[in-house]
């Protein structure tokens, strides 16, 4: 999945990362972010949008609040989007997706 962490979809200063989900809870789903010049690391990512949560990412981009999963330090508002950024996004070895079912688009 593509990850905005600076600026969002269409804007002119933006920086995008690969990241993959790699479970979803009900407060949000922990994304593994790949980012240049920076260990992995692994956020939290709270949709914005209530009623719609993570599900709402097989139609678009959503703006999510971001956290480190660790300390719950704030990190903004981000956007996320399905698709692959250049570089790939696959999470670790070892990390699988709890909670998705390859077969379906439904995360439970």
């Amino acid at each position: 999945m593509r990850v905005w962490i600076q600026g969002m979809p269409g804007g002119d200063e933006t920086e995008v990362v690969a990241g993959t989900i790699t479970e979803v809870r009900d407060d949000g789903a922990v994304l593994y972010l790949r980012e240049p010049e920076r260990e992995e690391r692994w956020v939290l990512a709270v949709p914005q949008e209530p009623g719609w949560g993570v599900q709402a990412l097989w139609f678009s981009f959503i703006a999510v609040d971001a956290f480190e999963l660790e300390d719950r330090r704030s990190l903004g508002r981000w956007f996320i989007r399905l698709g692959e950024s250049a570089g790939g996004s696959a999470a670790p070895r070892g990390r699988r997706a709890s909670g998705l079912r390859p077969d379906s688009r439904d995360p439970r």
